[in-house]
């Protein structure tokens, strides 16, 4: 039955009466010198595997190549279109030679080219009741720029758990000395984590609250840390989970890092991240609102390059919880990630020696704070993350990524608009590769594809 099963994998949609004759026909007697045909002790004889394969090779249909079109390249971007291929649930596999393959039931896509010059773009059909044609249908399109466009890395997972796995095995993938968790769940705790994890030199992995993740779970013991920081209350990560991670024999020593609420925790944090680093460099810290999580992401990578800590205060009001860190960790200078809306211009006079650091709205703010780090000379474009900012899970993990990296995070809506590709524009020239981080579903191909277009215009 095993056989059977492995034989009818390669072809499942062929009908059960069909891969039972396959195997039958081309059976061994047994046992040797029984007469020809079928058995009542032993049914048709032992199953000849090679046999029942070479007969289904013989008998079933090969998918014939489809007919493939694409449009003029737009920059580096063309449409395929090919004919529909026979047979029962068709896909379609396809790509551009030297690049990412990607899979559809469509009979259209769009297409990034790799490179300026000629490009050779392929389509591949698929179905389950016949044999794969491994000649795909293939056709030339031009890009008509000198300056191959940035490279591409999605670093993605079925869910943010496995997103952020996926992050620390291409950070880190001979192990790291210390872990970072977050809750994958809530945001509040988690934004001030990038920079820890900066400071300790590991990842920021994500987990459930009433348990370890499993993909987090796996992580660690991959890793071998000797460290591993907890960041956040029992809300963020239970007792029991804690117990968890402390059972695992690469985890010599797990601390949580945690306050009375959120402001108390990023103060925490912040604590933990001086003590790692012996002081805060600069004596600055940067300060974004802890009621909404767009502006700190925005800011994670810079921190995490910078060794500098994030603190929260309230649109209205700077907690007690914040301002007592502010003169504990002997902080001169203040940089404020967001504009009004976010901070007031009361709490921002009432810090030390601010700076503004905004856009229009979350997205430009993101555009701001990755100029800012540039200017500072903190990060460079010369590595560019990109991630949603319409959710948080993915952007966590990002920022302690891109911060190793020392390039910028950028958090973009669902399209290209105007002002992002206008940034884009003027940034492209230094970008040399990009790293999406998430799926489709966060970041989709095609805006993947709009932005790599952008950064070459």
């Amino acid at each position: 039955s095993g056989s059977l099963a492995l034989l009818w994998s390669l072809v499942p949609d062929t009908p059960a009466s069909q891969m039972a004759a396959f195997v039958s026909s081309t059976a061994s007697d047994y046992p040797s010198g029984a007469p020809d045909g079928f058995d009542p002790f032993y049914g048709n004889g032992r199953i000849d595997v090679k046999a029942a394969y070479d007969k289904m090779i013989s008998d079933l249909p090969v998918q014939l190549p489809v007919a493939v079109a694409a449009t003029p390249a737009d920059g580096y971007l063309t449409t395929l279109s090919w004919t529909p291929a026979d047979g029962s649930t068709v896909f379609y596999a396809y790509g551009c030679a030297g690049g990412r393959e990607y899979v559809t039931a469509s009979t259209s896509a769009q297409l990034f080219l790799e490179h300026g010059g000629a490009n050779t773009v392929y389509v591949k059909a698929f179905a389950g009741d016949r044999w794969s044609n491994p000649t795909p249908a293939t056709i030339v399109v031009n890009a008509e720029y000198a300056l191959d466009p940035p490279g591409s890395t999605r670093l993605e997972g079925v869910s943010r758990y496995a997103t952020a796995a996926q992050v620390s095995r291409a950070a880190f993938p001979g192990g790291a000395p210390a872990v970072v968790l977050a809750s994958g769940q809530n945001w509040p705790d988690a934004l001030g984590a990038a920079a820890l994890a900066g400071a300790v030199k590991g990842p920021l992995l994500l987990t459930t609250p009433g348990s370890l993740s499993l993909e987090a779970r796996d992580e660690i013991v991959r890793l071998k840390p000797t460290r591993v920081f907890v960041v956040g209350g029992t809300a963020a990560l239970s007792s029991a989970a804690l117990a968890t991670v402390d059972s695992l024999s690469e985890a010599d020593a797990v601390t949580r890092v945690s306050g009375a609420d959120r402001f108390a925790t990023a103060a925490k944090v912040a604590d933990t991240l001086k003590a790692e680093l012996g002081s805060v460099p600069g004596a600055t810290a940067y300060v974004s609102s802890g009621e909404n999580y767009p502006d700190a992401l925005a800011g994670a990578a810079l921190a995490a390059a910078s060794g500098r800590p994030i603190l929260l205060v309230r649109r209205s009001a700077v907690p007690a919880a914040t301002r007592s860190a502010l003169t504990r960790l002997g902080i001169r200078d203040t940089v404020v990630l967001g504009g009004t809306s976010a901070v007031s211009s009361g709490v921002y006079g009432s810090l030390p020696s601010p700076e503004r650091v905004a856009g229009a709205d979350r997205y430009a703010t993101a555009r701001a704070v990755a100029d800012h780090g540039v200017s500072r000379s903190v990060l460079a474009y010369t590595h560019l993350g990109i991630s949603t900012g319409s959710n948080f899970p993915d952007a966590l993990a990002a920022g302690a990524y891109m911060g190793a990296r020392g390039g910028p995070l950028v958090l973009v809506p669902s399209s290209v608009d105007a002002p992002l590709r206008a940034w884009l524009n003027a940034k492209g020239p230094s970008v040399a590769d990009q790293t999406v981080f998430g799926g489709p579903g966060a970041v989709p191909y095609a805006l993947e594809n709009e932005i790599r277009s952008a950064l070459r215009p």
